[in-house]
């Protein structure tokens, strides 16, 4: 008996893996989003996180990753679609994007705000100061977590699908960073989406690691280079 492989998913998948990666963070964003917003909090209060956070985001993420692995094993999906080729090359091409994504960002708020960098500096090593192991550890699986969703599978459907599916993505992209702020969300899930996608799409060897390094640092660090400086 041939055993064929899953190769496209179809809409039903989406809808399944989304309520696995993000169902239940939709759900907290938005309601973080108005939470903060009625009571006119400061959206940059919700981005600071404690170790016990950090280390249970990352068990959770973890777990949430197996049952999403898990019911692409049962619909015999054709993991080798996905291209993960870790190299001394990848890793500098994942900061290299890195720093786009962070140039574009800082664009994309200096439009909106003009002053954006200004107000918001902080030097960088001061950032760095603030970095610590359970950030690092979580940026290093969300990054995987996340690219792995849109880059690997919101664009694995049939070509007839695909625009339809990368817009699908970019609204999933802006519903779980609600948290953030409306602004930011847009930013983060329309502008740098559609960067992401763009580069990936025109990319030769459709490799992810780049994108899951260049996801991880931004995790790490922020997406901003002018504050910095």
């Amino acid at each position: 008996m041939q055993n064929n492989k899953t190769t496209y998913l179809n809409w039903y998948d989406l809808c399944v893996l989304t309520l696995i990666f993000f169902g239940e963070a939709i759900y907290t964003s938005t309601q973080q989003y108005f939470i903060t917003t009625e009571m006119q909090g400061n959206f940059e209060e919700n981005l600071t996180f404690s170790n016990e956070q950090n280390y249970w985001a990352l068990l959770t993420q973890l777990a949430l990753l197996l049952v999403a692995m898990g019911y692409l094993k049962w619909r015999n999906f054709d993991f080798s679609r996905w291209v993960i080729r870790p190299s001394w090359r990848a890793f500098f091409s994942g900061i290299g994007l890195f720093i786009l994504l962070s140039l574009a960002m800082d664009l994309y708020f200096e439009i909106l705000y003009g002053v954006y960098n200004l107000v918001y500096s902080e030097p960088f090593l001061a950032v760095l100061k603030e970095v610590n192991f359970s950030t690092v550890l979580y940026a290093i699986l969300n990054g995987f977590y996340e690219e792995i969703f849109f880059l690997g599978i919101c664009l694995a459907v049939k070509p007839e699908y695909l625009k339809w599916a990368v817009i699908y993505s970019l609204i999933i992209r802006v519903s779980f960073h609600t948290y953030q702020g409306m602004e930011s969300a847009l930013g983060l899930g329309i502008w740098l989406g559609l960067i992401i996608y763009l580069l990936y799409s025109r990319s030769k060897q459709k490799n992810l690691f780049p994108f899951w390094v260049a996801h991880s640092i931004a995790d790490t660090l922020g997406l901003s280079l002018l504050a910095y400086f």
